[in-house]
């Protein structure tokens, strides 16, 4: 059980979701609009500290291990 919870606060905090825009005819994510979904995709992971920007969940985490680190 705590394991599914875990996943859903990993997904809350730092999951940015892609959505086509029909009107604009763009792929929106929170911070920023991009033309194609494979642009849109490589910055669908967003680090809460710094503001960076990743193309999977393992990039995520090993810059939290590198960076962010206590």
């Amino acid at each position: 059980m705590l394991r599914v919870n875990l996943a859903k606060l990993k997904y809350r905090i730092n999951y940015n979701p892609i959505n086509y825009d029909v009107q604009i005819g763009m792929y929106n994510t929170e911070s920023d609009n991009h033309i194609q979904y494979k642009d849109a995709r490589a910055n669908q992971w967003r680090c809460d500290k710094c503001d960076g920007t990743f193309s999977t969940f393992r990039k995520l985490k090993a810059h939290k291990s590198q960076f962010h680190a206590y």
